[in-house]
């Protein structure tokens, strides 16, 4: 979908724009927004840092200006400091060091900060205005933002936020009863009884029987996931299963294969790379990285039908691992990568276990190569409360917490775009 603009003509447009592109209402945090000729680019929101010396809020500004820097367009800067300290002296803003060690940082990268503004619970006010003429204290109502010509605009073209974090990444409740998840086994569309065109007929399980399904699976499959030809035939069951789930047809049987091959670690982490840069890549990816065993002869004869895509360069298949850890300047998929997280949303929410944990690590990992580190880490976490212990959660976890960006996230040409519908 191609972008909408939108124009900020006042500050408050500006403040009603940020948690539309974010996806929620900020709270202590740093967001930093990039210009470039007056128009808004890139959106980078950290966590505000603990307080401590100069030389911690030196690093963090320096961090967090190296990260704006990386849009190579831009030529100034935007700051809002999202905090609950109340604004008392009007020429010491709250935390008064961190803004000034940003602006020096902000400086020495070529993006100085042209406006700033504070933002707390009620009240809003201009950052470098201490004139309480005009910016009294403790400031505007933040209704104003709510109120904003822009924010009406947004919410009138289909654009929503979550208030927090939390609530923009909590996913549904595990599926444990008809009453909660009455038609969990398959996705409806149109009315009562439509299927809809050129789809095969979706057989609908009650949660129960979709979990046991898929733990029958589970355990019959099991030795066999990582023979070659039941490998590639598993990624073309994904394959399968993106357009199937974008058109509403996905079948219960299809979400139990889906959800039993997640329990197989070779199968799960070959799926951000499946999501990156496609079936064939991914299949390639796991051979040369010795993840594929020899051949199982318990393998059924569909999974042999297909031809095994040619193995190139082992060296340069292993480099693929670098996507893991986004140390690849090279830009995913992000049509493939949307629609890989959309399946696991839908697998996440009607499994159970380690599956579930997986389903919804892999979305979390999703997250962090779109450069949403806040939605990664709390989809993380929300997995080891479900599941303590799972290693994948913890490891992707660190990584949204490390504040470290993937390197295609530090370009705009290479970054995620977004929600495609903003832009100003």
């Amino acid at each position: 979908m191609e972008k909408k603009r939108f124009t900020a003509r006042q500050s408050v447009d500006v403040l009603s724009f940020v948690p539309h592109t974010l996806g929620f209402m900020p709270s202590r945090s740093v967001v930093l927004l990039s210009l470039s000729s007056g128009r808004l680019g890139a959106t980078l929101r950290l966590d505000l840092p603990d307080i401590g010396d100069n030389c911690h809020l030196d690093l963090f500004a320096d961090t967090a200006a190296g990260y704006l820097r990386s849009d190579e367009d831009a030529d100034s800067s935007l700051l809002i400091l999202y905090t609950d300290h109340a604004w008392r002296t009007p020429d010491r803003p709250p935390h008064a060091e961190l803004v000034a060690a940003l602006g020096r940082s902000l400086d020495a990268v070529g993006l100085p900060v042209r406006s700033g503004w504070t933002v707390g619970n009620r009240h809003w006010r201009e950052l470098y205005c201490p004139d309480t003429a005009c910016c009294p204290l403790p400031g505007r109502p933040v209704s104003q933002i709510r109120d904003s010509a822009l924010n009406a605009e947004l919410v009138y073209n289909g654009s929503t936020y979550a208030a927090s974090a939390a609530e923009a990444t909590a996913g549904p409740a595990p599926a444990t009863s008809r009453r909660a998840h009455p038609t969990a086994g398959s996705i409806q569309t149109g009315s009562a009884g439509e299927t809809p065109s050129g789809a095969a007929s979706a057989v609908s399980y009650p949660p129960a029987a979709l979990q046991g399904e898929t733990g029958q699976l589970a355990d019959g499959l099991a030795g066999s996931w990582t023979s070659p030809s039941f490998y590639f035939y598993t990624l073309r069951r994904w394959e399968d299963s993106l357009t199937a789930n974008q058109a509403g047809s996905m079948t219960a049987q299809a979400q139990a294969f889906l959800l039993a091959s997640l329990t197989e670690n070779a199968v799960r982490d070959a799926i951000a790379i499946f999501a990156c840069c496609g079936l064939e890549t991914a299949f390639l990816w796991a051979r040369a990285a010795g993840l594929l065993t020899e051949p199982d002869p318990r393998t059924n004869a569909e999974a042999e039908c297909a031809p095994l895509p040619e193995t190139g360069d082992p060296a340069a298949a292993r480099d693929l691992s670098k996507i893991l850890v986004g140390d690849s300047h090279q830009a995913p998929d992000w049509e493939r990568v949307d629609a890989t997280a959309q399946l696991l949303a839908q697998l996440h929410s009607v499994g159970a276990g380690r599956s579930r944990a997986a389903a919804g690590t892999l979305h979390a990992w999703i997250e962090w190569a779109r450069g949403r580190g806040s939605h990664a880490h709390q989809r993380a976490e929300a997995c080891l409360r479900e599941l303590p212990g799972y290693r994948l959660a913890e490891l992707v976890q660190e990584l949204a917490g490390s504040g470290m960006l993937p390197m295609w996230a530090r370009r705009r040409e290479t970054a995620w775009p977004g929600r495609r519908h903003l832009a100003a």
